[in-house]
Order: C-alpha cells, then structure tokens, then sequence
C-alpha cells in the first residue's frame, strides 16, 4: 500500500467542503432560511461538496489502488446543475410546480446514476471484468465526466435566457410588478461558466495523463 500525501490543496478542498455541507445543513434545517429556492441550493452544495471530495480521491488516485470508488455512484454534478436551476426557478417565481417537463430535465442526472450503479455492480461482481475490456471502462469514464459537463453549459444558457426574460418583463411593467434585481445572479453565472471551462480541463488532465 503507498503512502498518501496532503498538500495544501487538499486542505483548501476539505475547507470548502466543509463550508458547504455547513451551508446546505442551515439552510435545511433554519427556519428562517427554508424556502424552496433554499432547499435547491442546498441540494447543490451538497453536490458540489461531495464532488470536490471526489476530486481529491482522484488527485490521490484512490480511485485507481480501490477500484470500487471508481464506479461508486455518489459523486454526480448534474445534481448541482438541476439544483442551480431549480434554485433560479423558485427565486423567479415562488409558486414553481413541477411539470411533465421536469421529469425530462432531471434525465440526464438519474441516466448517470444508473450508469454508475451498473458499472459498480459489474466490479462488485465482476472485479477482473472491467481491467480486460478497457475500452469499456473508458466508455464510462467519458460518459461520466463529460456529459455533466455539457449539462452544466445547457443548464447555464437556459438560465441566462430565463433571467433576462425576467429583466425584460420587469422593465416592461416597473409601474405594476415588484421586482428584484438579478444582476448578481447573471455574474454568478458567468463565473460558473469560468468554473465549467476549469472542470473540462481538469477532467481532461485527470483522463488524460501524460505519458513518461
């Protein structure tokens, strides 16, 4: 077994992990927070929490010396990417009800999961299966990290059209509608969209190794 090495990264990852598992707890549980926009960002945190854990399991190549963790289907960021638009939805209008067309939109996120569940049955039952047909296993591992990503940049755009249909009506009707500002919300979107660019290709660097 070899030895595991902290850098200071990892311990800036576990603080924000932290941060949003501690967030995601209070807006959960505060009643002065609980709302429904509040439970979507919450979900999200949580997300992206249990992703940047993942992050460091692949960093430390954990993943690689227990091939379970591989498949384990807990780190999916298409759950951040449905929350961050719920969150958005809830904001914008506090009577959201869910549609037929939500069930759609959460597709991609219960695809993954499944893709992931199969695979780690398959190593769970299976160990050496997966090592012999490699081209499988890159199959999933591109599935896995790039579709979330291409969700994200979807997610994003939506988003962005819906806020400024937002704006437009806002500023068609300021003499009858109450309204607020979500400029700031525009600016966290493009700071995702930077973070989204980031993920691609750190993704990219951790399945694509260079050689020597």
């Amino acid at each position: 077994m070899r030895e595991i090495y902290f850098s200071f990264y990892h311990v800036i990852i576990f603080i924000c992990t932290f941060q949003g598992f501690l967030l995601a707890y209070i807006f959960l549980f505060n009643k002065k927070f609980r709302k429904k926009s509040s439970i979507a960002l919450s979900i999200g945190l949580v997300a992206l929490s249990i992703a940047g854990l993942w992050e460091i399991i692949q960093d430390l190549e954990l993943n690689k010396q227990y091939t379970l963790l591989g498949y384990l289907p807990i780190s999916n960021l298409s759950l951040g990417a449905i929350s961050l638009y719920y969150f958005v939805a809830f904001l914008l209008n506090r009577t959201y009800k869910f549609s037929k067309k939500d069930y759609l939109f959460i597709a991609p996120f219960v695809f993954i999961f499944l893709v992931k569940l199969i695979f780690y049955s398959i190593d769970l039952a299976h160990p050496s299966f997966l090592a012999k047909h490699q081209y499988i296993d890159n199959f999933f591992n591109i599935l896995t990290n790039y579709l979330p990503i291409f969700y994200m940049v979807w997610v994003i755009q939506s988003l962005l059209k819906k806020i400024n249909h937002y704006h437009e009506q806002l500023f068609n009707n300021f003499s009858e509608t109450e309204g607020k500002d979500l400029y700031w919300l525009k600016n966290l979107l493009y700071f995702l969209i930077v973070f989204t660019i980031s993920w691609f290709l750190v993704t990219s660097i951790h399945n694509y190794p260079k050689k020597g």
